[in-house]
């Protein structure tokens, strides 16, 4: 297969990306918006600002993406910066957002009543707190020009955005899932499956983001001629496989989540007047 034929393949599976992106987290927003009361919950504030980053995705980082496949010289050096910055503030915020679900879904098991008297204002905050953190994030890539630099923000950037919150994910779900099961509350057996469907997004998250890390690291300390041995193509596949996951939140709530699933069938046969009464109960 000729090169020109492959990024056009490339372009085309990423335009499909953005377009079920685009449509799955405005519809994620409009739930959470004009959906049923059941459906404004701690974690769904989460849900919802992922969403918000995955639309930053789709609509400012991916287009770039797609033009600079298509004709790389197109591109200013400048502005090709300004993206990677874009790429990495909404990556490592769903980063930082996934490991704020992770402790919330942990809190809410653990300490149940504490965690029903919860106001929305520690929330918000820790939502600002994963923007700002990100934002830092993406501020430092600045100084990283030269080789050295570079190794020490890429491992700065897996260490600290990556690693770390994969771990913090991993420890709060294991203690969730363990403190759910060993209790008979039934509002445990509730945090559990809301905790089951974090997991499929995180897992999913895993899986489409760490071989993006993964090359990246190798890239950063690869020398000599083996460097040249790397095919390009392994980098195209790793920026598809992290860009899908913005459109994989939708079908894991729509088939998932009843409240997400109620409003998204009401979206399909516009429908709005059932959600709306049932919001203002």
């Amino acid at each position: 297969m000729s090169k020109p034929t492959w990024e056009i393949i490339e372009a085309i599976v990423l335009i499909l990306i953005a377009a079920s992106a685009l449509l799955g987290n405005c519809m994620i927003i409009l739930a959470f918006v004009i959906g049923p009361r059941a459906i404004k919950t701690f974690t769904n504030y989460f849900v919802v600002n992922l969403a918000v980053a995955d639309l930053m995705v789709v609509c400012l980082s991916l287009p770039f993406w797609i033009a600079s496949r298509l004709d790389y010289e197109l591109i200013d050096g400048r502005v090709r910066k300004f993206f990677d910055a874009l790429d990495i503030l909404c990556g490592t915020t769903s980063i930082l957002n996934l490991t704020a679900i992770s402790l919330e879904r942990m809190y809410a098991v653990k300490f149940p009543a504490r965690h029903f008297n919860l106001s929305p204002h520690p929330v918000i905050g820790v939502i600002a707190l994963t923007w700002t953190t990100g934002l830092f994030f993406t501020i430092t890539q600045y100084p990283a020009t030269s080789g050295k630099s570079v190794r020490w923000y890429t491992c700065f950037i897996f260490t600290m955005a990556f690693l770390i919150p994969l771990l913090i994910i991993v420890g709060s779900y294991w203690i969730t899932f363990h403190c759910a099961v060993s209790t008979l509350r039934i509002n445990s057996k509730r945090e559990l499956k809301v905790a089951k469907t974090i997991s499929v997004i995180i897992t999913l998250f895993f899986f489409c983001w760490s071989p993006f890390f993964i090359v990246n690291m190798i890239f950063a300390f690869c020398e000599g001629i083996n460097c040249t041995k790397l095919p390009r193509w392994l980098v195209d596949v790793t920026k598809v496989m992290h860009y899908s996951n913005s459109m994989m939140n939708f079908f894991v709530y729509g088939h998932r989540s009843p409240d997400f699933r109620r409003s998204f069938k009401a979206f399909f046969h516009c429908n709005f007047r059932p959600l709306q009464r049932r919001v203002h109960r």
